[in-house]
Parts: structure tokens; sequence; C-alpha cells
């Protein structure tokens, strides 16, 4: 996995190990939180995005969704993942062309570095 992640311009992943090779790599990152708590995490990865859907019933740490609908995921849509990948691929300076924001009830977050902060927003 490691070796792969080395050969990416871009890694999307869950919050799961393959995340944790990306910063030393030095490969750009997003992550996709679903019942998985965003604050609970550790990156010192300049180069990476967290994305978590807010809804009522999360994070609740859970592996299978209580509720039925797992909306923490399904609503991670892949077009507001494609804007995340897009924003950070052209931070480093790929020319992708016009790139379409992300919907606005979707969290963005940057790098832990002092505790947990938001550092950028992609919104219309």
């Amino acid at each position: 996995t490691k070796a792969m992640v080395e050969r990416s311009a871009l890694l999307i992943t869950t919050d799961s190990g393959p995340r944790h090779f990306a910063g030393p790599l030095g490969v750009p990152v997003v992550t996709l939180f679903g019942p998985t708590h965003i604050g609970w995490t550790r990156t010192y990865h300049p180069n990476s995005i967290h994305m978590q859907v807010p809804v009522p019933c999360g994070p609740c740490q859970k592996p299978v969704c209580s509720e039925g609908h797992h909306r923490c995921m399904v609503e991670l849509t892949p077009s507001s993942v494609l804007a995340a990948s897009l924003a950070l691929l052209s931070d480093r300076g790929v020319d992708l062309g016009a790139r379409k924001a992300l919907p606005e009830r979707v969290l963005v977050r940057g790098p832990r570095v002092a505790g947990f902060r938001l550092s950028r927003e992609i919104a219309p």
C-alpha cells in the first residue's frame, strides 16, 4: 500500500491507515469521515483536507449505522470529494481549469497543528 500511495498524485481515503502514509510520503490526501469523530484524529500533513457531513446522529463511532441510513457517508457526494481533490491538486500547481465549490453543509478541515482548527472552507 505504501508503494502505491508514494506513486500517487493524490490519495482519497477514509479515516484509515493509508491516509497516515500520505504525509511522510508528501502525497496530498482527502480524508472522508463518516461515523468517526473528526476531532479525534491527528495529522500534521499540510496538504490534507478532511471532509465530514454534519448529521444529527453523528459522529456515532459505530461501524454499522443504528439509524439504518448512513447519511454521514452517503451525503459525502462524489462531486464534493472531486471539488476538494481539485483544490488540493491546484494548490500544488496542477492546472485543472475551473473547479466547482463544495456544498455548504460539508465541513472541510485542514491539518491539526496546535489543536484542531478549521483551516479552509471551500464553499459557494
